[in-house]
């Protein structure tokens, strides 16, 4: 599609599906046709970066989203977990923490919590957490299960030491 939304919403769904390339190409159209306006497609292509593991044009165009829109949670979100990739936990809690205040029911925030937790080494606090997932997991999604299940393990390992 041409139009910048749509390309945005596509690039959400090819991202999603882990179809960085094509999720890239969409955002890239998106902020082209908006004369560089478009702060949802510059946290989208912030995110297939941090994706590929490009952590520095990540961290620039999430940057640069929540210049032109500072209120958008998943922009914040993703900020959060590329701060948490380059090993910046702190800063990463306290981003984290812009995003509990608006999502403190969301599954993916609070994988990114337990992750924030263990490197900060409240392994007590991230077992809480851990442990209520698990009491719901017949209710969750794979994708969260996917992330959760090798994080129960570390945790568990962790705690054993």
């Amino acid at each position: 599609p041409e139009h910048a939304f749509a390309n945005f919403l596509w690039g959400m769904v090819r991202l999603r599906r882990g179809e960085s390339d094509l999720a890239e190409d969409l955002f890239m159209r998106s902020i082209e046709s908006e004369r560089e306006k478009n702060a949802p497609a510059f946290a989208g292509l912030g995110a297939v970066m941090l994706e590929k593991g490009r952590f520095e044009p990540a961290e620039k165009l999430l940057r640069h989203s929540l210049e032109l829109d500072n209120a958008r949670i998943f922009t914040w979100h993703t900020l959060a977990r590329l701060l948490l990739a380059t090993n910046r936990t702190e800063e990463a809690a306290r981003t984290l923490d812009t995003v509990l205040a608006a999502l403190p029911e969301d599954l993916e925030v609070r994988i990114t919590l337990i992750r924030v937790l263990m490197k900060q080494k409240k392994l007590e606090e991230a077992a809480s957490l851990v442990s209520d997932l698990l009491e719901i997991e017949d209710q969750l999604q794979p994708p969260i299960l996917h992330q959760l299940k090798p994080l129960a393990a570390q945790l568990t390992r962790e705690l054993s030491k």
